[in-house]
């Protein structure tokens, strides 16, 4: 197909466009940052990391049935506790907020609304500067989440349409020169980290062959992956088809909206740091 299509922008802090996530296990009390006060400290322009602030780990100073959180935001020393977590399917699991955090989730893609627990609308935070040898030469969203044991994890989402020809599982040639700046990127910032790549479709088709080509898709990827640096025994490839989508498929009126099956056409790079 003609050159690489960009549906991915760049990370902008976007006050309320968070879809609301789907919670599995939540505890009770509210926390004190609102979409307000995250918006007013959106400049800032380095990223929170799991030692720049200090753990609101205190029983007495968390909201009950919390845990601490690895994150600052908003960089005023307290890292955000979570209150719960939202499974996305092949082991991952991830510790949704205490607080609204509506302020820092990407930017959704134009034209398209994000299915509710959607895990491109899970807040994170802003300007890592790992995420730079893999952002630049490659379109690619990037979240910074806490998984379900309490560590990082990191997920680079990038269109499958500007990878793979429709209904292929060959990687295309154009594709070529962004996966190999992906694959240096992590290997750079990521050094030793184990790998999942996640296969998505769109629901147009059977699920079944929806299912199979993800598979072959995220496996491509993987293979890819394996000939760039990566450990083969800490890189491994899943499809999940059509179930789990970031967008809705079609409009309120019923009618498709083509730009929802575009963005759910897409490659996940599950990063777990060591």
């Amino acid at each position: 197909m003609a050159g690489m299509r960009e549906p991915w922008r760049r990370r902008w802090l976007v006050a309320g466009v968070m879809a609301g996530v789907a919670v599995v296990a939540s505890c009770s009390g509210g926390g004190s940052k609102t979409a307000a006060s995250t918006a007013a400290t959106s400049s800032s322009s380095s990223a929170p990391s799991s030692d720049q602030s200090s753990d609101r780990s205190d029983s007495s100073t968390l909201p009950a049935g919390a845990q601490p959180g690895l994150f600052d935001f908003n960089q005023d020393g307290t890292k955000e506790p979570t209150c719960g977590t939202a499974d996305f399917g092949a082991g991952l699991v991830v510790r949704t907020y205490c607080d609204d955090l509506s302020g820092y989730v990407n930017e959704p893609a134009q034209g398209a609304t994000l299915v509710p627990g959607a895990l491109f609308g899970l807040p994170t935070p802003p300007d890592d500067p790992r995420d730079r040898p893999i952002t630049e030469g490659a379109s690619v969203g990037v979240l910074h989440l806490q998984g379900a044991d309490g560590k990082e994890v990191v997920v680079l989402t990038l269109s499958a349409d500007t990878i793979f020809d429709v209904g292929s599982d060959a990687l295309q040639d154009p594709a070529l020169a962004s996966l190999a700046t992906i694959a240096s990127g992590i290997n750079s910032s990521y050094p030793g980290a184990t790998v999942q790549v996640r296969g998505h479709t769109d629901s147009t088709g059977s699920a079944s062959a929806n299912q199979s080509l993800s598979e072959r898709r995220a496996a491509a990827v993987a293979d890819f992956f394996a000939t760039h640096g990566f450990d083969r025994s800490k890189l491994s490839s899943v499809g999940l088809g059509q179930t789990v989508p970031n967008y809705a498929e079609t409009n309120p009126d019923g009618s498709e909206n083509a730009i929802g099956r575009d963005q759910n056409r897409r490659i996940e790079i599950v990063i777990r740091p060591v």
